[in-house]
């Protein structure tokens, strides 16, 4: 079967075999994917990146936290079925608003339990725009938090976390860049979490996967976390 390009040589990655079904690439939403044959099920999972506020008046916006990662190798039997459910990233915020946290990340085996690669916390508004919380991660062979957001105050870049996306720069205007979000690109080179938002008179959105908002000093709508992800890759 051939591989995808996204995944590469997915089965030496799980130590498997080749593929028995296309991998399940999935950037929203929920679902399911079934073993069709005894096989080995890798998992990588990425939660939603937190969003970044904006002001037209000086105040002081923090950049969006990235959100966790999670691994997990598991072996599954014919007709095992494993869940997900996709974290959003932060919803833009109206001017002057703190931003939202991404929403978490879960995957849920066939013993019930469960990874999640959690959602980046928003940055904060005024009182030094206080940067979003680092996505915690658990459940997983590896569990990678992702990087903090910076604060408005002195235009702080985000933080990049191991094996993830880098931290977005800090801006002028007292603006905080967006966190990376947490990834495995010390064990695999496409494995990476998005890189967080640059702050500053425009800011940026977070990158796919769960990257973290920069803030953004112009007013009107502040910036968006990026969506999380989840890859399932079947190999024999």
């Amino acid at each position: 079967m051939k591989r995808s390009a996204y995944i590469g040589d997915a089965g030496i990655l799980s130590g498997g075999g080749p593929l028995v079904k296309q991998p399940l690439i999935v950037n929203s939403g929920s679902g399911s994917v079934t073993a069709p044959v005894t096989c080995r099920a890798t998992i990588y999972a990425w939660g939603g990146g937190g969003s970044a506020p904006a002001t037209g008046g000086g105040g002081q916006c923090g950049g969006g936290g990235g959100g966790g990662a999670v691994y997990k190798v598991v072996n599954l039997s014919p007709g095992q079925s494993i869940s997900y459910s996709v974290g959003a990233g932060g919803p833009a915020p109206a001017d002057s608003t703190v931003g939202s946290a991404g929403g978490n990340t879960t995957v849920t085996l066939p013993d019930s339990s469960v990874l999640t690669a959690g959602g980046g916390g928003g940055g904060g508004f005024n009182s030094g725009g206080p940067g979003g919380a680092a996505g915690s991660a658990s459940g997983g062979d590896l569990n990678r938090p992702g990087g903090t957001g910076g604060a408005g105050t002195g235009n702080v870049a985000g933080t990049t976390p191991t094996g993830g996306g880098a931290g977005g720069a800090g801006g002028a205007s007292n603006c905080g860049g967006g966190g990376g979000a947490g990834g495995f690109s010390d064990r695999y080179a496409d494995f990476i979490g998005g890189s967080g938002g640059a702050g500053g008179s425009g800011g940026l959105a977070g990158n796919a996967p769960g990257g973290g908002a920069g803030g953004k000093s112009t007013g009107g709508t502040g910036n968006a976390g990026a969506a999380g992800r989840v890859i399932i890759v079947l190999t024999s």
